[in-house]
């Protein structure tokens, strides 16, 4: 009896001070991965491409969105964090294609940051 009260309560310790790892959500995943080949494979080496730049932000956009309701805060940090790399190389006028290309650069990285980091949630 005492061992199964003991590992109640470890159990409820290890849930509640958020240790677990979250679920596997493929929906954000999927997300995840179309912006990280947006951001690291233009389209014939244009790196300002304004369609590509503007549909980077959405998505960035939607996993903001999404993770304010459905994940946690650290998540939802990192989704802002590369919201406001989205948002600034979308918002600028007339960037330079270097300025594009490093900008990207970024964005890659941190999507494959979370990549790595979020694929290793349970399935």
């Amino acid at each position: 009896m005492k061992n199964t009260f003991l590992s109640l309560l470890l159990l409820l310790g290890i849930t509640g001070c958020n240790i677990m790892p979250d679920n596997f959500d493929n929906v954000e995943y999927g997300y995840l991965v179309e912006l990280n080949v947006l951001a690291s494979e233009p389209v014939i080496e244009d790196y300002c491409r304004g369609a590509e730049l503007r549909r980077m932000d959405f998505i960035a956009s939607v996993l903001v969105k999404y993770s304010e309701h459905t994940l946690n805060e650290n998540v939802n940090d990192i989704y802002k964090d590369i919201k406001g790399l989205t948002k600034e190389l979308s918002e600028k006028p007339e960037p330079s294609s270097a300025y594009c290309k490093i900008k990207r650069g970024s964005i890659t990285k941190a999507t494959e940051s979370a990549l790595a980091v979020f694929g290793g949630r349970m399935k």
